[in-house]
């Protein structure tokens, strides 16, 4: 139950899809290139050259990269979450009011209002406004997955265990907290909350919802999605476009993950995770429904599936293309992409789409491969750009389980080793074009 619900998030998925391709290495056993002196000074080296100034218009080494790097935006904060519990040290109840800056808490003066609701997941545009749905603490639910120790920082707090909903979610998921939801005007209204679910039902579950990851919008409907808690279905919740009212809910327990939504020719589609015991991968679903008739507005049918975890979607040269992340021992983070569309939209189907690119044909690495994600698509002019998620340090991590140090080494090249592990194992996340067929 646990591994489904942190396989929601890339670290436990891609961690697990490592492990057919590279056996751990025995303690007793150096590793491939035993760690030295020189090796390291490549490796920093190579990191320099590569992302210094050095490397970019004959500039010197100490030139800063930003002269020559002019974004064409100029981007600036249109609003910001507010605090919404009471942190009162780790492992402590959350007691007090944070709209009286928490001095009413037993623990005042110590006492502070904290900001949960961290990352905006799901987000979709319909006229002049913004809806959106948020995640609470992900940093502390991505280390969980590693069974990180309680941490508090300046900046941030992870109580893991220790936290007071450890009992209900397990330790790993212990700073999770119920999503939001809300709506901008961005013509000057600012942020509102959208409407809480009526039904007592449909709160339990908004409730048992990881976060509102995915938003997708048509006619004058916006659907928030997410993951449930325990990892056994999506949760999907219409609001009207119009007043924000909430309209229902229902749940897919077919799938457990959903992303991203893509409206074609006022045809709605969103790609989805599967987990069963006969396949492991996704699906692309299409909107059937009708958001006016209540007995069917959560209606919806495969047009493809795919061999991986639907991430994004993107329509480019009149078909729709996904860019997945790993799904079990022997997917990797690829792209697909599907017939043709035609005039009235993809038709019903199980079938695989066609794969068109894999990451272990940019990456070599089998290790560092596995745990890559793809990432946001694009299409423009003429061409189809992709992306990769690469997590920090997942790679190093990855590496070092399934190669780990020898513990009799001594500190130099102990930390030799974990340096060029950490060198050697990092990516910057790629931007990769197609033209098409």
């Amino acid at each position: 139950m646990l591994r489904k619900i942190l396989s929601i998030f890339v670290i436990a998925v891609l961690l697990f899809n490592v492990g057919p391709f590279v056996t751990t290495q025995a303690q007793d056993e150096p590793p491939p290139n035993n760690p030295t002196k020189e090796t390291l000074k490549l490796l920093q080296d190579y990191i320099q050259t590569t992302f210094s100034s050095s490397s970019i218009k004959g500039k010197t080494q100490s030139q800063p990269l930003a002269p020559y790097f002019s974004p064409s935006l100029s981007p600036f904060r249109l609003d910001k979450a507010d605090p919404d519990e009471c942190y009162n040290g780790i492992g402590n109840p959350y007691s007090g009011t944070v709209g009286s800056n928490c001095t009413d808490s037993p623990y005042y003066p110590s006492s502070q209002p904290k900001v949960n609701q961290s990352y905006v997941w799901g987000l979709v545009q319909h006229g002049e406004d913004l809806f959106f749905g948020t995640a609470a603490n992900p940093l502390c639910m991505v280390m969980g997955a590693f069974g990180a120790s309680p941490i508090e920082t300046d900046s941030y707090v992870c109580e893991f265990g220790s936290s007071q909903y450890a009992p209900l979610t397990g330790a790993s998921l212990g700073d999770w907290r119920p999503p939001k939801a809300f709506r901008y005007d961005t013509g000057g209204g600012g942020e509102t909350p959208l409407e809480a679910p009526a039904s007592p039902e449909a709160s339990v579950t908004f409730t048992n919802t990881l976060g509102l990851r995915s938003a997708g919008t048509i006619s004058d409907t916006v659907f928030l999605a997410g993951p449930a808690l325990n990892g056994k279905g999506v949760n999907i919740f219409a609001y009207d476009a119009d007043t924000g009212d909430f309209i229902s809910s229902t749940v897919l327990t077919d799938y457990n993950n959903i992303r991203r939504w893509v409206n074609v020719d006022n045809i709605l589609y969103t790609g989805v995770a599967i987990s069963t015991t006969l396949f492991q991968g996704g699906a692309v679903l299409r909107y059937t429904g009708d958001p006016d008739v209540p007995g069917e507005l959560f209606q919806f049918e495969e047009v493809g599936r795919i061999a991986g975890d639907a991430a994004e979607l993107a329509l480019h040269d009149g078909r729709l293309f996904v860019s997945t992340w790993p799904a079990g021992p022997f997917s990797r983070a690829s792209l697909w992409m599907s017939p043709e569309v035609p005039v009235g939209g993809l038709p019903a189907s199980a079938s695989l789409w066609t794969k068109v690119w894999q990451i272990d044909q940019y990456d070599p690495d089998l290790v560092t491969a596995g745990v890559t994600g793809g990432g946001a698509l694009a299409s423009f002019d003429g061409y189809l750009y992709w992306g990769t998620m690469n997590v920090p340090f997942l790679s190093y991590m990855s590496h070092m389980m399934l190669y780990p140090p020898n513990p009799a080494w001594d500190d130099e090249t102990m930390l030799a080793y974990q340096i060029a592990t950490l060198l050697g194992s990092h990516r910057a996340i790629k931007h990769l074009p197609w033209q098409g067929l």
